[in-house]
């Protein structure tokens, strides 16, 4: 196997990575809101890579001895880097903040492990996974939608209320739905429900990505797609450099958010 990474980022990044032999992971940590004169704005402080971090080391490390991971496997990589987000956040003193809910240091995350021409994969809320084969999509995670909420803990006010009463409520909570929830590493044990588990055969020259949820949109262009095969996969980052800064020029607010992508040749 052969890979390489792509990262890009407008502000200070909060995405992380490892790749550890055949073990791959990529995390992206959630914005933090801060109140500044008596408003609320979002903070791209270094903070925000804190838990990203943290998930990329852990996850991988548990997963290095094991030879044939299964989904109880991932699970426990996944809680294990929850439960030292759950640290983290209670040594900055974020657990008693009054607004913790829009203070605290949270990641979403993927984990891939390949093995024997097989990818066994989890991932929580946004980010993803895809297999390429023949310059086509073999296999893709679902692209990470919430159903719309139902009032059940009273009308969602507008603005950044909206976000701290979508954060209180809402994020990992196990009396909603799967649907109508969000999944995040917070700390909060009910955060491990939203985990999602996948395993696939792979053959010969496929191409699997794991990325951050700005690379969403870019599987909608059959060009994003043959640049990891047209001109050789050695080349396949210049390429996708070129082609990610072009559509960040035509719409920076949907393409030129950070985005992070490791992708492997088999």
């Amino acid at each position: 196997m052969i890979s390489f990474v792509y990262t890009s980022s407008p502000h200070i990044p909060g995405y992380a990575y490892r790749i550890k032999r055949n073990i791959f992971a990529v995390a992206d940590g959630v914005s933090r809101i801060k109140t500044i004169d008596e408003k609320p704005c979002w903070v791209y402080d270094r903070l925000v890579k804190v838990p990203a971090d943290i998930f990329c080391q852990k996850a991988v490390d548990l997963m290095i001895p094991i030879e044939n991971p299964n989904k109880t496997s991932f699970l426990n990589a996944f809680r294990v880097a929850n439960e030292a987000i759950d640290k983290k956040n209670e040594e900055f003193g974020f657990k008693d903040d009054k607004d913790y809910f829009l203070h605290y240091l949270s990641t979403t995350a993927v984990l891939g492990y390949i093995k024997d021409q097989k990818l066994a994969l989890a991932r929580i809320c946004d980010c993803g996974a895809a297999i390429l084969r023949n310059e086509s999509i073999f296999f893709k995670t679902p692209d990470y939608n919430i159903q719309k909420y139902d009032g059940k803990f009273g009308e969602m006010p507008e603005g950044f209320d909206g976000i701290r009463f979508f954060r209180r409520y809402i994020r990992n909570n196990s009396t909603l739905p799967k649907k109508m929830s969000d999944g995040v590493l917070t700390g909060q044990p009910s955060a491990l429900r939203f985990i999602d588990f996948y395993r696939r055969m792979l053959k010969p020259k496929d191409v699997v990505l794991l990325y951050s949820d700005g690379f969403e949109p870019y599987f909608n262009f059959e060009e994003f797609l043959r640049i990891f095969f047209e001109q050789g996969f050695e080349k396949a980052k210049r390429g996708l450099r070129k082609f990610s800064e072009k559509k960040a020029i035509e719409n920076s607010e949907k393409f030129g958010r950070e985005r992070t992508l490791v992708a492997i040749k088999v």
